[in-house]
């Protein structure tokens, strides 16, 4: 009897189910046929902001690169373009979300530049932030193409660079192909470190922008920074806002030294004190300037700071050390003390006791200090008076 209800009020509810499952079906239909469209799942690989021509800060996404657009050198035309690269679609009005095609470049890698066609202009695009990138090479696709390097003021990163009327800019260039090219080959294998945008506009006294100019007549400006060695694509603005990081290169000894060389004397009065070595049989240890100095007509005021115990200098008592100012242009005095350092909490105190003056012997830009001291661990003051200002070094040392 159980049964046979069972099968009963099954036989009744299936067609209900069903009439309501059709209403519902057509309703949702109905909700869906009224609804406004959804978006296609593909408007292209990436998307792309351009800025009306003599603007800057037209930028672009694409496979997880990002892409600026600063053209320094001629502009690029149809013979330059190769195949098609992809599609991206434009974020900027009218044009929105309108397809734009994206094309390789002859002769360069796309993950370092490409060329958008925009209405009847090409848009040249290179790379300045790959998180998929290891080193320099993966970004900057120039060995074996630069005709030479030029290093221009700061100023240069705050305008439309036009290189034709720079030259008021320029503060030195590395003229012959072969050595540009030679540093460029060195700068390919060198390593890359997400950088944040700011702090290539932080302490711009350090700041430079190095263009290398191609064969092909286009150029590539990049900042770089003469305090921490570092060369990125940050050149315009990443839209209204900036990427929170960018690919910086970590050049090699090579190219910083060959940058600063035809430029040392500007770099020393605009970029402030160069950094200075105290060395002694082999070992050496590097002491940047003490942020309280006077320089190129401005003072600075900061809080001194002790170098870590992991950058200590051993001599023996009465022996010579090496103090090496890392500039052409030698100092015109020198003067060292030297004092035993605090041990105490505060972060104001350097040192305990009276400081001792020590004997500087020698001229030019390498003086020998004599370590005429106890046996102990002391901070070595190191003074220098030089044409651009004023500014001191401080060296930990044990003597033995």
């Amino acid at each position: 009897m159980t049964r046979r209800i069972g099968l009963l009020i099954a036989l009744v509810a299936a067609p209900i189910i069903v009439v309501l499952g059709s209403m519902l079906a057509g309703r949702y239909y109905f909700y869906s046929k009224n609804a406004p469209p959804e978006p296609p799942e593909e408007r292209g690989r990436g998307s792309i902001t351009v800025w009306p021509p003599g603007s800057t800060g037209s930028f672009m996404s694409l496979d997880g690169v990002l892409y600026d657009s600063e053209p320094v050198g001629r502009p690029l035309n149809d013979d330059d373009l190769g195949p098609k690269f992809a599609d991206v679609h434009r974020e900027t009005a009218p044009d929105v979300n309108k397809a734009v095609p994206v094309y390789a470049v002859e002769g360069y890698d796309t993950s370092f530049r490409l060329a958008a066609r925009v209405g009847d202009r090409v848009v040249p695009f290179e790379a300045f932030a790959n998180p998929k990138a290891d080193e320099a090479s993966d970004i900057l696709d120039i060995g074996g193409k630069v005709r030479s390097i030029s290093v221009l003021g700061g100023d240069a990163a705050d305008i439309e660079l036009d290189l034709d009327k720079a030259d008021d800019l320029v503060i030195g260039t590395i003229g012959d192909p072969e050595e540009a090219n030679r540093l460029v080959r060195g700068l390919m294998d060198a390593p890359l470190k997400p950088t944040p945008i700011g702090n290539y506009y932080a302490n711009v006294d350090h700041r430079y922008v190095i263009v290398f100019r191609l064969e092909d007549g286009t150029a590539v400006a990049m900042d770089y920074r003469t305090d921490t060695g570092r060369l990125a694509n940050t050149y315009s603005t990443y839209g209204s806002g900036d990427p929170p990081l960018t690919s910086g290169i970590l050049t090699p000894p090579a190219f910083r030294d060959a940058i600063k060389e035809p430029v040392r004397e500007q770099i020393e009065e605009f970029a402030g004190p160069p950094e200075s070595t105290l060395s002694y049989g082999g070992r050496e240890v590097i002491s940047s300037p003490q942020p309280s100095y006077c320089w190129g007509g401005g003072c600075f005021d900061g809080l001194p700071g002790a170098p870590p115990r992991n950058e200590t200098l051993y001599v023996p008592s009465g022996s010579e050390m090496v103090f090496h100012y890392e500039s052409q242009s030698p100092p015109s005095k020198v003067t060292a003390t030297a004092a035993r350092p605090y041990e105490g909490p505060s972060p104001y105190k350097l040192t305990r006791g009276p400081k001792r003056s020590l004997e500087v012997h020698g001229s030019g830009v390498e003086r020998a200090i004599a370590a005429k001291l106890p046996p102990g661990e002391y901070l070595v003051f190191v003074g220098i008076t030089a044409p651009p200002g004023e500014v001191s070094y401080i060296f930990r040392v044990v003597v033995q």
